[in-house]
């Protein structure tokens, strides 16, 4: 997947936005960033993953869904693969 100057300009700003509504405590109105967990499943509606975005969200967790044209970036799919994580990818959530 090669991305143009203004999609990675847009994937940056979109993480963030997400890592400062994490830090503020203060979920965004908008479904881009982390929205749910349940059981063992953690659900994201980002366009982007990085280890970031899963920090502290993974205790338990033995399977992150994503859409399927979410990025992850390769540093989280080896946290992912190391803890044993499936990512699961649909077209809809």
């Amino acid at each position: 997947m090669i991305l143009n100057d203004e999609q990675l300009g847009w994937i940056v700003q979109e993480v963030v936005r997400c890592l400062r509504a994490e830090l503020e405590d203060d979920a965004p109105s908008i479904t881009l960033c982390p929205r749910t967990v349940e059981r063992d499943t953690l659900t994201l509606d980002q366009h982007v993953v990085a280890t970031e975005t899963l920090h502290g969200k993974l205790d338990g967790v033995k399977r992150v869904k994503v859409v399927q044209r979410t990025v992850i970036t390769p540093a989280a799919i080896d946290l992912l693969r190391d803890r044993g994580v499936e990512i699961v990818r649909e077209t809809t959530l």
